[in-house]
């Protein structure tokens, strides 16, 4: 097997340390090293290294970026390494990786779910170090991008109320039970769950908070 293929093998056990040695060892021709650069960069997120996963992620998007491909592949590209921020939870690079996308095609169809989805980690992990404020105003520009995302509506209603905004808490759930209750009348077996936590909502909605 190739020195890639062995590395990831290695990665996939969960043996970082080792694999980190073996891509940084072994890697000839512009395909392998894309490869090691990927994997290194994976390496280094699953270790907590946050500085040097974007690194090696951010020579992986050089490398591919002035590669004389087609835009389509650069484009995937682009995506895939997006996508890799997003799920380490690095929400700033995410969101620089779908600029240069954009550049690319402004019109792709996925592009405002994909702000949608990054201005959402990067609310959580504000209102996690407790900038309740500014986890809200990144929350309401996620929404604008995918307003039917019951994720981040759900999210709005909880902050809202940590905030003691409870009439912008109260609109959100309302918003939410709304989309709840068509999901309930569609198939009542898949989503049965939600009529107790719609019920639920409907009783503190009834509620004077004032």
């Amino acid at each position: 097997p190739s020195n890639s293929s062995a590395a990831s093998d290695v990665y996939k056990r969960q043996l970082h340390d080792r694999a980190l040695e073996l891509l940084t060892k072994h890697a000839k021709g512009d395909l392998q090293e894309m490869q090691r650069l990927w994997f290194l960069g994976k390496a280094s997120a699953k270790k907590g290294d946050r500085k040097l996963a974007v690194t090696y992620w951010k020579q992986l998007l050089e490398a591919s970026q002035s590669r004389p491909t087609h835009d389509e592949t650069k484009l995937s590209q682009l995506l895939e390494i997006g996508l890799a921020f997003l799920q380490a939870g690095y929400a700033q690079e995410a969101m620089e990786t779908w600029e240069d996308l954009k550049k690319l095609d402004e019109k792709f169809q996925h592009l405002p779910k994909l702000y949608a989805y990054t201005l959402n980690l990067n609310a959580y992990t504000l209102a996690q170090k407790d900038n309740l404020k500014l986890a809200i105003a990144e929350w309401e520009k996620a929404i604008e991008y995918d307003p039917d995302n019951l994720a981040i509506l759900q999210n709005m209603a909880i902050a809202y109320m940590a905030a003691e905004e409870f009439d912008l808490s109260a609109l959100h759930w309302r918003k939410l039970m709304s989309r709840w209750k068509v999901m309930i009348d569609r198939d009542p077996h898949i989503h049965a769950c939600l009529l107790y936590t719609s019920d639920a909502a409907d009783e503190l909605d009834g509620v004077d908070l004032g």
